[in-house]
Formats: structure tokens, C-alpha cells, sequence
């Protein structure tokens, strides 16, 4: 076996600097014949230089692969939709959460729309992901296809619009309909920096989120993001337990498609 077959370069080799080229080379013909003799004479240093290298390399791999999912193990996910009327401000609650910077003005959302985003609540990791639904009622036979597998739902209105709180019954409504897992959920009156123009009294809110047995959090997209955010929060925390399910859930039906791929 020569050089040529294994297809290496000097430096694969580890024996150092490439010989001197004004060595002389025994057959002026076949100019790698000096290479390929210095590689019978060394081939058992080279071979195991090989072999550790290929060894590492397949270590490092494996290392890095376990250490993947082992974080990914660690990782609890949950699907968290924003249910209400268009106009409200779902998308710009979804954007100051993820990080992004306020904007007066928006596109109108078709369908839905989603973001991702990882929380750090007691140590333990979340990756959420946010699903903006349209509320506009021509768009409303497209968002029902995105309810379920929902693991969180916030049912949002506008402080300054009453039409936008009578409409909650019937969002709640809608979801109870459609998503058939459990899920927790929560009520979050948007825009109250606008009270000066407000229609629906805090009580009123706060009454009605008692009624249907949620949580119920006032916010300004505009000027408390933190406010929106530790209610995100609050809600993961009450999903942690249907998130584990849903989680070891998963695991066991990848394992038994992963049985019954190699019985076949």
C-alpha cells in the first residue's frame, strides 16, 4: 500500500516538516517514490496516527451529539396561541416579548404567525412558541386550524373598545371547542396607557377573568412590556406539569416508531 491510497496530504501524516526537495529521488521518473518508500518505512506511526485521529474525531461527535440531546431533554415546549378580536394588539405583544421594539403601526395579520422564544423560569428551560392569530372575522375559518396542540392560550381586548371585551365569551368559547388537550389560560386587558380613553373598568376585567377561572393581567404594549412578559411567565409555570406529559408522551411514541422501523 502506498500514499496514493489512502488519499492523505503530509501534514494527515504528523511526521513533521515535507522532506527537502533537493534530496535526491532514486528514480527521476516517479517523483513521488521517495514519499511513497518513506511511507512503507513509517507506515505503522502513520496508521495509528491515523486511527488516534479518527478516534477523536468520532469521540468529539459523539460528545457533542449526546450533550444535543441531552438539552434537548432538558427543554420543556409548549405551543402558546393569542386568541382575540383584530386590533387589539396581539402581534405587537408577541414582538415587545421576543425583544423587539414597539411600533405605532402594524400589518394586519392573515392566518397566524408565530415566533419562538426560550424562558428561564426555576432553573428550568422553556422554548415557547408564540402563534399570532388573525381576529379579523374573514380570516377566523384559517385560525382555527392553529388552536389546537395549544398548551397556553391568552384571550387579549382593548381597555378602550367594548367590543373587543364582549367578544372574549365566544373566543373562549371557540377554543374550549377546538383544543381538546389541556391547556391553562389566562385574560390580559392591552393598551392601558390609554385609560384616558378607557371603556372597560379594571374591576369589570378583573371580574370576569375570575368568573371563568383565569388569571388576569392589565398591560401596555407600548410602555410595560414587563408587564406581558412576567404574566407569560406565570402561565408557563401553571403549564409545567402538561408540558412533562406532553413531553415524556413524545419520547415514548418516538421510541415505539423507532421499534417498529427496525422489526420491518
Amino acid at each position: 500500500m502506498g500514499i496514493g491510497d489512502w488519499g492523505l496530504g503530509i501534514g494527515d501524516w504528523g511526521l513533521g516538516p515535507i522532506p527537502n526537495p533537493q534530496s535526491p529521488i532514486p528514480n527521476p521518473q516517479s517523483p513521488f517514490k521517495y514519499l511513497n518508500d518513506l511511507f512503507l518505512e513509517n507506515k505503522e506511526i502513520i496508521i495509528n496516527n491515523i486511527y488516534k485521529k479518527y478516534i477523536f474525531k468520532n469521540y468529539m461527535n459523539e460528545s457533542k451529539s449526546k450533550s444535543k440531546n441531552k438539552n434537548k431533554k432538558d427543554l420543556l415546549e409548549g405551543k402558546l396561541i393569542l386568541l382575540g378580536d383584530s386590533g387589539v394588539g396581539k402581534t405587537k405583544l408577541i414582538n415587545v416579548a421576543n425583544g423587539k421594539d414597539f411600533l405605532d403601526t402594524s400589518n394586519v395579520t392573515i392566518s397566524a404567525s408565530f415566533l419562538e422564544k426560550i424562558f428561564e423560569i426555576d432553573s428550568i428551560k422553556y422554548k415557547i412558541f408564540f402563534w399570532d392569530t388573525a381576529g379579523s372575522e374573514k380570516y377566523r375559518g384559517l385560525t382555527k386550524l392553529y388552536y389546537k396542540g395549544s398548551d397556553i392560550v391568552i384571550f387579549v381586548y382593548d381597555i378602550t373598545s367594548n367590543k373587543s371585551f364582549d367578544s372574549l365569551k365566544e373566543w373562549i368559547n371557540e377554543a374550549k371547542g377546538i383544543i381538546e388537550n389541556n391547556y391553562v389560560c389566562g385574560i390580559v386587558g392591552n393598551k392601558k396607557d390609554l385609560y384616558k380613553v378607557q371603556e372597560i373598568p379594571d374591576k369589570e376585567g378583573i371580574e370576569f377573568a375570575k368568573e371563568k377561572g383565569m388569571k388576569f393581567k392589565l398591560v401596555s404594549a407600548k410602555e410595560d412590556k414587563d408587564s406581558f412578559i412576567e404574566f407569560v411567565k406565570e402561565l408557563i409555570k401553571d403549564a409545567r406539569e402538561n408540558l412533562e406529559k406532553k413531553r415524556e408522551a413524545l419520547l415514548l411514541l418516538k421510541k415505539k416508531n423507532k421499534k417498529h422501523k427496525c422489526n420491518c
